[in-house]
């Protein structure tokens, strides 16, 4: 997806929409603040992680949140929705909703200025035009007409391109992929001195994400460690 993005075969991008939606009804410790639960740093964690890369920035964007809970029993959120808006002017928004019996599996909706991408666990879609077979029409002062004096309306003829690549299927088992390399890559740094590939200083970046978030949805605890 990213390296798609790098080669702008979308243009520049101006909106990207990131969901984990599904429906579920939980009741484990990740419903629970106290255990650091919520759907935030349990679920959107990840795709927060991701966005930080397609930015390519540690900064701190502008955000706009919202976090409640709809379907759990604890008492942190099972809802999660912010904007994020980069100094580059690209908007990301991630969403983790428990509600959505409708969902599909997309994992990531891009919009650029050439096309639109849909990602999935199995595989890319994207639609785009070549913008040199495409030319922006020149600026109309005046209102369009048919030929017969009615009114018209702007038409574009775009010659659409769209392309699929699949995704190795081995992809569905990302999770327990990411986990393995994930404590690999932490003893070959403890035993061997190899290079962490996740820097401190950039988690610590994301953990200002968390905590802004946090800030803008002060939940309140409503339960503690049982005796």
């Amino acid at each position: 997806m990213k390296k798609l993005l790098d080669k702008k075969v979308l243009g520049d991008v101006k909106l990207v929409r990131a969901r984990q939606n599904f429906f579920a009804r939980r009741y484990d410790w990740q419903t629970l603040l106290y255990r650091e639960g919520g759907a935030m740093r349990n679920n959107a964690a990840h795709t927060i992680e991701q966005i930080m890369d397609l930015a390519g920035s540690d900064e701190l964007p502008e955000i706009h949140s919202r976090m409640e809970i709809w379907n759990s029993v604890g008492d942190a959120e099972d809802y999660m929705f912010a904007t994020m808006k980069y100094s580059n002017g690209t908007v990301y928004e991630v969403e983790v909703n428990p509600s959505d019996a409708y969902a599909d599996g997309c994992l990531f909706d891009i919009y650029g200025t050439l096309g639109t991408m849909k990602v999935y666990s199995s595989k890319i879609q994207y639609k785009y035009f070549d913008p040199e077979e495409c030319p922006m029409f020149a600026l109309e002062h005046k209102s369009l007409h048919n030929p017969d004096g009615s009114p018209a309306y702007c038409t574009n003829n775009i010659k659409w391109k769209e392309e699929t690549i699949a995704l190795d299927p081995d992809m569905m088992n990302v999770f327990g992929k990411c986990s393995s390399r994930f404590y690999h890559d932490w003893y070959e740094h403890l035993v061997n001195g190899a290079e962490l590939y996740m820097k401190p200083e950039h988690i610590k970046h994301q953990i200002e994400i968390f905590n802004e978030v946090e800030r803008q949805n002060q939940l309140p605890v409503k339960f503690s460690k049982p005796e």
